[in-house]
């Protein structure tokens, strides 16, 4: 799986992004703070190829775990990955894949409204598991802890994420060429 320059420096601003709104964040009692990353993560999966989506969000998982603080509150390292969010962190990859997946080619909003819906369930489905199974905690906790506070906000995202997107897809990505020359 060979990359183009052009896919190796969206990926790497697709993980700077990520690392960049992770530090956008609510802390909660409930040890899963409300970040701002999945909004990163929807406009990539909506605005990006499959497998650049699929890199960029395994690689911020990686480079995380190797210790970087791109993590929430500056965080990093195998201890994030374990702790109760770690769930959500690895859910990441699978749910910017079934989004990019969903939405297709195709620029609708009801489609792409519809893959970020299906995305996030998948994140909460995942990172609710994994929470229970590291707090053992019971479903209804978990769900209390993990679910019910971040709706309001999540689907505040999908939202904007829908309304923004047609926008940035068309601004980074036209085919227009760049001339260095003025003369052009």
């Amino acid at each position: 799986m060979k990359l183009e320059t052009k896919e190796m420096v969206q990926c790497a601003l697709f993980v700077c992004l990520i690392a960049v709104f992770a530090q956008i964040s609510i802390q909660l009692p409930t040890r899963v703070p409300i970040t701002m990353q999945t909004l990163a993560i929807y406009f990539i999966a909506l605005t990006s190829s499959r497998r650049v989506t699929l890199i960029s969000t395994s690689l911020y998982i990686l480079m995380g775990a190797i210790g970087l603080s791109v993590f929430s509150g500056f965080s990093g390292g195998v201890a994030a990955l374990v702790g109760p969010a770690g769930g959500f962190l690895f859910s990441f990859p699978i749910m910017a894949y079934l989004i990019n997946l969903i939405a297709g080619e195709k620029e609708s909003y009801v489609r792409w409204g519809l893959a970020l819906l299906v995305g996030s369930i998948v994140c909460y489905t995942i990172g609710t598991v994994y929470f229970v199974f590291v707090t053992k905690s019971s479903i209804i906790v978990a769900l209390t802890a993990c679910v019910i506070p971040f709706l309001p906000g999540d689907l505040a995202k999908v939202i904007v994420s829908v309304m923004l997107a047609k926008k940035l897809k068309r601004f980074v990505y036209q085919n227009k060429k760049v001339s260095l020359n003025s003369a052009n």
